[in-house]
Order: structure tokens, then sequence, then C-alpha cells
């Protein structure tokens, strides 16, 4: 009689790295933002982004849940946010947004990643500045007609 060896299949590598990941974010220290973009007054924004020191998602897993939040007055234009990597997270707006927003973006204060609150700074805020010139008419060196 001949003895089988079970084999091991990509799902308990998978199961391990997980393992790994949870207890590296607890045993270390809580995640720290390491930047947020953007800040002050930013002309053309079509992204903002979310740094940490530490993974905070495993092996930047698209299906992690958002970490912050943001909200933009007169109205907040609509987007998505993903995980880039395990660190970073970048929320896309659909447009780019038009002049005279002003926008502030927030850790979600229940997000904990390994059970630990996120240190570091949990908020920014920026704004596209005044109104802007789309065009001049007439272009330069063009002529006026008199009449």
């Amino acid at each position: 009689m001949r003895a089988t060896v079970p084999r091991r299949g990509p799902g308990r590598a998978v199961a391990v790295a997980a393992i790994l990941w949870a207890g590296l974010i607890q045993a270390g220290h809580a995640a720290r933002v390491v930047d947020i973009t953007q800040r002050a007054e930013v002309p053309q924004v079509r992204q903002v982004r979310v740094q940490f020191d530490v993974a905070v998602v495993p092996l930047g897993d698209p299906r992690g849940p958002d970490p912050a939040s943001g909200s933009c007055q007169p109205a907040t234009p609509a987007g998505a946010g993903r995980w880039e990597d395990a660190r970073t997270w970048v929320h896309d707006f659909r447009e780019e947004l038009p002049p005279g927003q002003r926008c502030e973006v927030r850790i979600k204060p229940d997000w904990k990643p390994g059970g630990a609150a996120v240190q570091g700074p949990t908020s920014a805020r920026f704004s596209t500045g005044g109104p802007a010139v789309a065009q001049v008419l007439p272009w330069p060196g063009s002529e006026i007609e008199d009449d």
C-alpha cells in the first residue's frame, strides 16, 4: 500500500500570508498617516491620495474598506476609492474638480487597521481656487473688426 501526501494549494499560502500580515499590524505600532494629498490651494484636482507608514490592507487588496471620506462645498463630486497597494489608498473623482470647490478629506474614526486607532494627521483641507479663465477672445494675434 502506498501512502499519499496531501498537496498544499495556493489557498493555504494565502491564509498564512493573511495571518502574518495581521500579526505584523498588531505586533508593530498603530498605522500612521504619512501624507494626505491635496493641501492648500490646488487648481486641478482629479485624485486624493492617503499614504500610511505600514501595510494596512493585505497586499493592496482592492476590496479593502475605504479608510477616508471626503466632502466638498458647494457640492461633493462623484468618484470612487481604491487601494493602490498595501499602504496607499486613492479616491479618483470622475471629473476634474471645477474652480471654487472647498474640500476636506478625513480618516474615518471607526476605521482601525489591526484594531488600533490611526495616528498622524487625520484630515486635510484644500480648495481649487477662484474662478479660472477658460478661454480668451479674441485670441492672441487675431484682429477685431471695427464694426
